[in-house]
């Protein structure tokens, strides 16, 4: 996956006490439109791909997320999120990660995938994290 990116107002929220990273439940939602990052705050800012083919409005629940420290550094992790289509889904290009506890639904960031993609019935489409899916330090 590419590199998160990180939406401007995740910092304030993060101060501000608005994420539970290892106690909310995040969500990642599909979209082919690229986000903006100086001003989306909340899920209602994004535009979801449609609702078809196997994408539910709102994405997937990033299982098992848990927060681990290590001195100064603060990671984020949690189990990838699979996405499998049962017809035409897409086109999808970002991947973005967001808190689903919270009434407004802020945002954490996102990853582009550097193209856009359709899936068809029983394709797959992964959002791997690597080692963490995001660090704070």
């Amino acid at each position: 996956m590419a590199d998160f990116m990180k939406f401007q107002a995740t910092v304030e929220n993060l101060v501000n006490g608005v994420y539970d990273l290892d106690g909310d439940t995040l969500k990642i939602a599909l979209t082919n439109v690229a986000p903006n990052a100086a001003t989306a705050s909340q899920l209602s800012h994004i535009t979801q791909i449609a609702t078809a083919g196997g994408y539910t409005a709102g994405g997937l629940t990033v299982a098992n997320t848990d927060v681990s420290r290590v001195g100064g550094t603060a990671n984020l992790v949690g189990d990838n999120v699979e996405f499998t289509a049962t017809g035409e889904m897409g086109p999808l290009r970002f991947a973005v990660l967001y808190d689903d506890t919270a009434a407004d639904k802020p945002l954490l960031g996102y990853w582009d995938r550097g193209a856009s993609v359709t899936l068809y019935e029983n394709d797959k489409f992964t959002v791997v994290f690597g080692a963490q899916i995001l660090s704070l330090s």
